[in-house]
Formats: C-alpha cells, sequence, structure tokens
C-alpha cells in the first residue's frame, strides 16, 4: 500500500535520474566490463610469489584465480609478495562465565 499516489511527475523525475545514472559514465565496481581487454591484461601481468605453508599455498592458488582466471602467458610486469603469520587466542572467560576478549 502506498502512501502516496505517484503523480507523472514524480515518475517522470524517477525515469530521467535512471537514465542520467547511465550517461554521466556510472558502471558498477565489480561488475562484468567488456570491451576493456587491457584490464585483463594488466591482471595477468601480475606474478604473485610463493608463500609457505598450507595456508599460504590455498592464499595463493585462490588470489591467481581470482586475478587471472585464463592464466593468459605474459611476461610479469608486476611481483606480488605476501607475508602471511597465523596465531590462535583463546578467550579469556571470567568466573561467571563472560567472555572479555574474544
Amino acid at each position: 500500500m502506498l502512501l502516496f499516489k505517484p503523480n507523472k511527475v514524480v515518475l517522470s523525475l524517477l525515469f530521467i535520474s535512471v537514465l542520467s545514472l547511465n550517461s554521466c559514465g556510472f558502471s558498477p565496481l565489480y561488475g562484468h566490463k567488456r570491451n576493456q581487454p587491457y584490464i585483463e591484461s594488466a591482471l595477468a601481468s601480475i606474478q604473485v610469489d610463493r608463500i609457505p605453508k598450507h595456508a599460504g599455498q590455498m592464499l595463493r592458488l585462490e588470489l591467481l584465480q581470482r586475478i587471472s582466471p585464463k592464466r593468459n602467458a605474459i611476461a610479469p610486469r608486476y611481483r606480488l609478495g605476501i607475508s602471511l603469520s597465523e596465531s590462535i587466542a583463546r578467550p579469556s572467560i571470567d568466573q561467571s562465565s563472560f567472555a572479555t576478549r574474544a
């Protein structure tokens, strides 16, 4: 149930604002961008260095898949080095069973 009845002016302003978003060059950040092969080639030219331990290997594989899923054979222009550290922290619990740190 609408609180007010939209008239022609409101609907036309809404329509014009939607059209103006497209004409100003607005595009979603993570949307599919077509006709821009230079982005794919620039991302494919990133070399991800090896990361030690199993968690590092999993992170490297995920990065390679997300940066350039096709993995075209392009000479690397950029190098991405990552240092990964893991730690486990146990929560502190009072005598009243209230967690003070998580």
